[in-house]
């Protein structure tokens, strides 16, 4: 398989993955309510040894002066897009005049346009990683959909609780389940006139990405229960990028 195409099948599967976390909350929305910090904590050991066994070492092979910086900047750029911008449009609707359900259904509205460029940014990365080697690509796809999928429960539980037509929310979900395909399908017409160093910064990006996602909305979401079964999940996960990367390698050597 060709890397473009496996830059558009791989895209639209990390999508697919973020409609089957709208799907799960449709059908079982108490159980996915109630049991989401399973697939939190385990995704979570998935990103940190993405990051860590395979991203980042492939940044900082390519432009070692730089990677660190840009590392840095992915983890600020997705802390803007979950921080300021929500505070913001909180702080502008909490005045005289609107009640807390309208700030609260705000509030969603602009969570749900942070999470359309989040999935945008994650097809790129998973354009990057397949430009970089098949490993890197296949990689960056497991880790965007470990935490794609219980991030369609999410957009898709905060959009119900905001008051939202139940129409109208799977409706912005489902924009952001599509935005992955599209980011993916976008970095084609880029990719190929980059040098190798600018790729190696791009990917350093989307490790900073990766551990803002990680470090900030996973791995919180799994304290919160605790318990020695996070742990384990936690370590699974690790255990699961680190055993599916030998088989990709090993794939490849034969």
């Amino acid at each position: 398989m060709s890397a473009t195409t496996s830059i558009i099948v791989f895209g639209n599967i990390a999508g697919l993955a973020t409609c089957l976390g709208i799907g799960l909350l449709i059908w079982k929305e108490k159980w996915a309510r109630e049991h989401t910090y399973w697939l939190n904590s385990f995704a979570a050991g998935v990103i940190l040894a993405a990051v860590f066994l395979h991203i980042l070492p492939e940044a900082l092979a390519a432009n070692q002066a730089k990677a660190l910086l840009y590392l840095l900047g992915g983890f600020i750029i997705f802390y803007l897009l979950e921080n300021v911008l929500i505070m913001h449009s909180s702080a502008e609707l909490e005045h005289s005049g609107h009640n807390k359900h309208a700030a609260f259904y705000a509030r969603s509205r602009v969570a749900g346009t942070g999470l359309f460029i989040h999935s945008l940014i994650d097809g790129i990365i998973i354009g990057v990683g397949f430009e970089v080697s098949r490993e890197v690509g296949m990689v960056a796809t497991v880790g965007i959909i470990m935490h794609e999928f219980p991030e369609g429960i999410a957009i898709q539980s905060v959009l119900y609780d905001s008051g939202m037509k139940r129409r109208h929310a799977l409706i912005y979900s489902l924009a952001v389940a599509f935005a992955t395909p599209v980011g993916a399908m976008g970095s084609l017409a880029f990719l190929g006139s980059l040098s190798p160093e600018t790729i190696g910064l791009l990917l350093a990006v989307g490790a900073g990405t990766f551990l803002y996602v990680a470090a900030s909305d996973l791995i919180p979401a799994a304290h919160a229960h605790g318990g020695k079964s996070s742990a384990a999940l936690f370590l699974a996960g690790v255990g699961f990028l680190w055993v599916t990367a030998l088989l990709l390698e090993h794939g490849h050597a034969h």
